[in-house]
C-alpha cells in the first residue's frame, strides 16, 4: 500500500463517519436496507419510531425480524 492508498482510505473513512453522522442526526427515522432485505444503516430515530432502543437494529438484521 502506498502513502497515496492511505490518503484515499482515510478519505473514505471520513467521508462514511460525515454521512453516519448527518444520519443520526436527522430527525426523521431513516432505515437503509439492501437486495436481500438486510439492515445496512439505520439512525436513532428510526429504532425508537418502531418501539426499539438506539442500535435496537443491528447491521444486517433481516427486515422481518424487526
Amino acid at each position: 500500500m502506498t502513502p497515496a492508498d492511505l490518503s484515499a482510505d482515510d478519505e473514505v473513512l471520513s467521508s462514511a463517519a460525515w454521512a453516519e453522522a448527518v444520519l443520526n442526526a436527522l430527525p426523521v427515522g431513516v432505515a437503509i436496507y439492501d437486495a436481500a432485505q438486510l439492515a445496512v444503516l439505520v439512525n436513532p430515530t428510526y429504532c425508537a419510531s418502531v418501539g426499539l432502543p438506539p442500535g435496537g437494529v443491528p447491521p444486517g438484521m433481516k427486515l422481518e425480524d424487526n
